[in-house]
């Protein structure tokens, strides 16, 4: 009985963490990203973004706003850690207006698919499909706190 007890506990833990994102570091976030298609979004240190060449038809549902248009987006702003936690699993964009938007209203979520060496996120859109555009930290872009220059 006590083998059945720890075995249904055993599960019951691992199920909890099943659905868990890993949690990135600001200083992991910080660099150039990738993602297929020419995808592009550089994090700054200072807390800015640079993003281009993201497919629209990718990330439709993970912003808030999305500007009307076809193609792919370009903008810039501020990058943040969701909830403002260092880790955290989520890097939150708070868009300025420029590029494809027209307004300062743009928002967007990256969830963290794998962290590590080769930290990958992806533009949180629709619960009910997978994960939606992915973008990886260029692995030759380290530019972190402790990289010396």
């Amino acid at each position: 009985m006590a083998v059945a007890v720890l075995l249904f506990i055993a599960l019951f833990v691992m199920q909890g963490c099943e659905g868990r994102s890993p949690e990135l570091r600001s200083e992991e976030v910080v660099g150039v990203w990738k993602g297929s298609g020419g995808g592009r979004i550089e994090f700054r240190a200072d807390g800015t973004f640079d993003m281009s060449g993201i497919p629209r038809s990718a990330v439709e549902p993970a912003f808030a706003t999305l500007p009307p248009g076809k193609g792919s987006l370009s903008g810039k702003g501020k990058w943040y850690m969701e909830g403002q936690r260092d880790p955290g699993s989520g890097v939150a964009l708070s868009i300025s207006k420029g590029g494809s938007f027209t307004d300062d209203t743009g928002a967007a979520v990256l969830r963290a698919a794998r962290n590590g060496d080769e930290p990958e996120v992806y533009f949180e859109g629709d619960p009910d499909t997978d994960r939606g555009y992915r973008v990886r930290r260029e692995v030759s872009d380290r530019r972190g706190p402790e990289r010396k220059q």
